[in-house]
């Protein structure tokens, strides 16, 4: 098993021109993030999914067995309220601990926008990871005192080599090479060390990516919640993996490919954000729009188009809910909105939907239009 001797005589080649432009890449996609209008029920909406995506990719990086689904379950639901079986207790706890550092991590940026990191801030984010969770050997916030393995990786056995190394990384972090190099660059910086020198006795990985979460939120990238790479290194776990070890092993001191690996992966979730955000967006114009047109139909009754845009409702909201078009429910959906008419006025209301093309029909299921706001767009 393969030790590395942890130390601060690295480089990361800044200028490098792939890196130089996924930072850039990066910002500029935060930045088009932060330029779209959005109501405040989106807002919401976006920060829900941030989270969960980030609770439900560090989870399942540690084995933890939880869809994003069940993560956007457990966040709406009161801490009190139990939301998976009681043979998944530790999953629903491991997902609220996460949970609970993001939600640490923007309360203390919001009181102190420049708040360093600091060992006191890194013991904080790992003890809110491992509080009530049985891992043998870890004791929440406190640095371990006996060896540990990752793996296939072993880190510094000792405790006292252990506390020397933290002291020597916020250290370093502060006032070496590192201080210089772009936040985002950092932000990575962070987790490599946090994860190499493993100081806890359990939850290491969690605490690492907690940190750069942290260093990410600092540095300005967050406009809706938090952009996590634990989706990232979720979706690519191998390739995390090998880039750490390619780093410690066969780097000679140079982090620029791990730091490329891990910004690469941020403008991509940048991305998804981005889409997921416009999608939210064209809908809520899809709504209005609608409304429109069934205003302008001869003969529609109040209650009639109240009802059809229920409907509409109704269906855009399973998109919110990344339900594919292809298997909203639809006859559910139907039976909630006309449960107190008859299957007549039912197909009567869907056929003036699609006469005005607000639904379409795929696959025998009626799904809303929205694309037909990028037409109105181009036009």
């Amino acid at each position: 098993m393969p030790s590395w001797d942890v130390h601060f005589d690295v480089r990361v080649r800044v200028d490098e021109p792939r890196l130089v432009r996924a930072v850039e890449r990066s910002r500029a996609i935060a930045e088009t993030i932060r330029g779209i209008p959005v109501t405040a029920g989106v807002r919401r909406r976006l920060n829900a999914l941030n989270i969960a995506r980030a609770v439900r990719g560090t989870a399942a990086i540690e084995g933890t067995r939880i869809s994003e689904e069940e993560a956007l379950e457990v966040l709406d639901a009161p801490a009190d309220v139990k939301v998976l079986p009681p043979d998944r207790s530790r999953d629903e706890h491991e997902a609220r601990n996460a949970q609970a550092v993001l939600k640490f991590v923007r309360r203390e940026l919001r009181a102190n926008p420049e708040r360093r990191l600091d060992e006191p801030l890194i013991r904080e984010i790992h003890r809110l990871t491992t509080e009530g969770v049985p891992y043998k050997g870890n004791e929440p916030g406190q640095y371990r005192n006996h060896a540990v393995s990752a793996g296939d990786y072993r880190p510094p056995a000792s405790g006292d080599e252990v506390r020397q190394l933290m002291s020597d990384f916020v250290h370093w972090f502060d006032e070496g090479a590192a201080a210089a190099w772009d936040p985002i660059v950092r932000a990575a910086i962070a987790h490599f060390y946090v994860v190499s020198i493993h100081p806890f006795g359990d939850g290491n990985g969690r605490a690492s990516r907690g940190v750069e979460s942290f260093m990410l939120y600092r540095a300005g990238i967050n406009a809706f919640g938090f952009y996590s790479l634990a989706n990232f290194y979720y979706q690519n776990r191998d390739a995390y993996v090998d880039a750490l070890t390619a780093a410690r092993f066969r780097s000679g001191g140079d982090l620029t490919d791990f730091v490329l690996f891990a910004v690469e992966g941020l403008a991509t979730e940048l991305e998804q954000v981005r889409r997921e955000l416009m999608s939210m967006v064209q809908v809520i114009a899809f709504l209005e729009y609608s409304h429109q047109e069934l205003e302008a139909v001869p003969g529609l009754g109040e209650r009639r188009r109240a009802r059809m845009l229920d409907l509409l409702r109704a269906l855009t909201g399973a998109r919110l809910a990344r339900v594919p078009f292809e298997n909203v429910d639809t006859s559910a959906i139907l039976a909630g909105v006309y449960r107190r008419v008859g299957a007549r006025t039912t197909q009567r209301d869907l056929r003036t939907l699609l006469d005005h093309e607000l639904v379409v029909e795929r696959e025998g299921q009626m799904v809303p239009n929205v694309e037909v706001m990028s037409a109105f767009a181009e036009a």
